[in-house]
């Protein structure tokens, strides 16, 4: 048997790809590398910074001695098959790059494995502060504790946004603004979703970018075992897509009041049409 399947053994080898992650920055920044160098394309069609290269590297070669023998879908190499296996890891070694080279703390470590298409674990922990979130066999917990969402009234609530590309989306984001307590754009998609599990924040949305789904492939199951909702802009399900360069553009909320809420909004200012 995989032994990534084991509960103990998938948080194991997370927390260990994390450590080293989080000591590689370390030592990379004390010789003063240059985390922010573009050094090829990955698999999203995106730039590949330094950053992502060594924190990937790293997280693959701790994956495989662990004796993972199912499929890894990373942002970087994309597609890579290890065994005969019906599991799949989504990797993202590092949400929120830019983040991260610039030593903001705000960026994470995201890791979702299936088993074919079914969810079994996930695991995302900020790499600047340690928060550690868990999803797995029902439960979602921060730092060992089990999340429920916090339902708020509009004006309470808190919102991280991923910035419009667009002027219509730059009038939207004002209309919300006057509906809300505030908004924020933070920079790192897999954080943003997963911190609202815990009340930090109570809603997320990208109007424009979209997302890959190793941005989501852990934060979305793990918000919705805290009593979330994720959809797209017309409040339709998000599937996982193997394509890295196809994007889903995201609605997350707290709970279904505030969803249907920001649901009605957009669709006065014609998105989700």
């Amino acid at each position: 048997m995989n032994q990534l399947q084991e509960k103990a053994e998938f948080l194991s080898v997370c927390r260990e790809i994390s450590n080293e992650i989080k000591e590689l920055l370390i030592a990379s920044r004390k010789k003063g590398e240059a985390l922010d160098r573009e050094v090829g394309l990955g698999a999203d069609g995106a730039p590949t910074y330094q950053v992502d290269a060594l924190a990937e590297r790293k997280a693959l070669e701790l994956i495989e001695r662990a004796g993972f023998c199912g499929r890894i879908i990373t942002e970087e190499q994309g597609t890579l098959q290890l065994g005969e296996s019906a599991d799949t890891i989504w990797l993202d070694p590092i949400d929120g790059s830019r983040n991260a080279y610039r030593n903001f703390p705000y960026y994470a470590l995201s890791v979702a494995l299936f088993h074919k298409n079914t969810f079994k674990s996930g695991y995302i922990r900020n790499l600047a502060n340690g928060d550690e979130f868990l999803a797995q066999e029902g439960v979602a917990t921060l730092n060992g504790t089990p999340l429920k969402t916090i339902p708020r009234p509009p004006k309470k609530v808190g919102i991280v946004v991923i910035r419009p590309r667009t002027q219509k989306g730059f009038v939207f984001l004002h209309a919300l603004q006057q509906r809300v307590r505030f908004l924020r754009i933070c920079g790192a998609a897999a954080l943003d979703i997963t911190y609202i599990a815990s009340g930090a924040v109570d809603a997320f949305l990208d109007l424009d970018r979209g997302l890959k789904t190793v941005d989501y492939a852990a934060a979305q199951p793990l918000l919705e075992l805290a009593g979330g909702v994720v959809s797209d802009l017309r409040g339709q399900p998000i599937r996982l897509q193997e394509d890295l360069t196809t994007r889903a553009k995201i609605l997350a909320a707290s709970n279904t009041q505030l969803h249907s809420m920001l649901l009605g909004l957009l669709k006065e200012f014609g998105y989700g049409s």
